[in-house]
């Protein structure tokens, strides 16, 4: 949805913003937005892969609450670097830009909640399935043993 609204940015040889509305959007900012926004995903598909496989090892309540919120705690990371280097005054000029408006048709919309919907399915039953299933059966075979 990101990369859609930058998609739909005019470009111009300069970025104007005019009346906290970002009007359009230089080539060179427009590669940096896309560049930004690849990364993030990367980021965030590292962090879901590898998090998820690192609290599914954990056998402690203790130890996974611990492990949630240290997971969550690098997720946040990149809020705490805004609020700490960014000057206020651009801090003020971002919570001031008028949302932008991407119009999408109503089959696109039930077609994308659909695939987020089994996205999300996914993300929760592979774990389970493939990580949590397995070391449960461990856990009871040398309960057992």
């Amino acid at each position: 949805l990101t990369l859609e609204g930058i998609w739909q940015l005019p470009r111009s040889p300069r970025t104007v913003l005019r009346d906290n509305v970002l009007q359009s959007v230089s080539k060179a900012r427009l590669k940096l937005l896309v560049s930004t926004c690849i990364s993030r995903f990367v980021i965030a598909l590292v962090l879901l892969i590898s998090g998820t496989q690192w609290l599914a090892r954990t056998t402690s309540i203790t130890e996974l609450m611990l492990n949630a919120v240290a997971l969550n705690a690098i997720l946040d990371v990149d809020e705490f670097l805004f609020a700490g280097f960014t000057p206020l005054s651009i801090q003020v000029a971002i919570e001031n830009l008028q949302p932008m408006t991407i119009h999408k048709s109503r089959r696109r919309s039930q077609s994308e909640s659909m695939v987020l919907f089994l996205l999300l399915l996914f993300t929760l039953l592979f774990p389970y399935l493939c990580l949590l299933q397995p070391l449960g059966q461990t856990m009871l075979a040398v309960k057992w043993n």
